[in-house]
């Protein structure tokens, strides 16, 4: 299902540039490049984070787009928005691959800043597609600003 909402989520930056990606709309503190981004990171934080395992997500994209980055803080335009693209897909299919291979032993729970308390990877891969919704909403309401509509 992740990988489904990730395509809807990609079909939204449809046509758009890399300068469209990092433009951010007036009264925003972020742009389409950094929510995908934010999308990979926290996915990984939230599962192989939260079960102790290695990130399979860049080090740099961790750094620039996690919770409470903004681009204001990058020493650089930021990541490569073919790359960023390239990992919204990749990663929730090797995911899948390692879910169902048993890479997944142990989890620490977590609360959310939501309120809503993680106890499983079954708890966090819930509460992650309804994260990935929130900057759906967000990335569609930005596209309709960087294109003027």
């Amino acid at each position: 299902m992740l990988l489904d909402i990730r395509q809807f989520i990609l079909r939204l930056t449809d046509g758009l540039s890399p300068a469209q990606l990092r433009t951010i709309p007036d009264g925003e503190r972020n742009h389409i490049l950094w929510h995908l981004g934010h999308l990979v990171v926290t996915q990984q934080l939230l599962t192989y984070g939260l079960a102790g395992l290695p990130l399979l997500a860049p080090e740099a994209l961790v750094a620039q787009c996690r919770k409470g980055t903004a681009p204001a803080d990058w020493d650089d335009e930021g990541p490569a928005p073919d790359e960023v693209k390239r990992l919204l897909v990749a990663l929730p299919q090797r995911f899948d691959a390692d879910r169902a291979s048993g890479a997944f032993t142990d989890f620490r729970e977590y609360p959310t800043s939501t309120g809503v308390v993680l106890r499983s990877l079954d708890d966090a891969v819930q509460f992650n597609l309804f994260h990935e919704g929130l900057h759906a909403t967000s990335i569609a309401r930005q596209r309709r600003a960087v294109l003027g509509a």
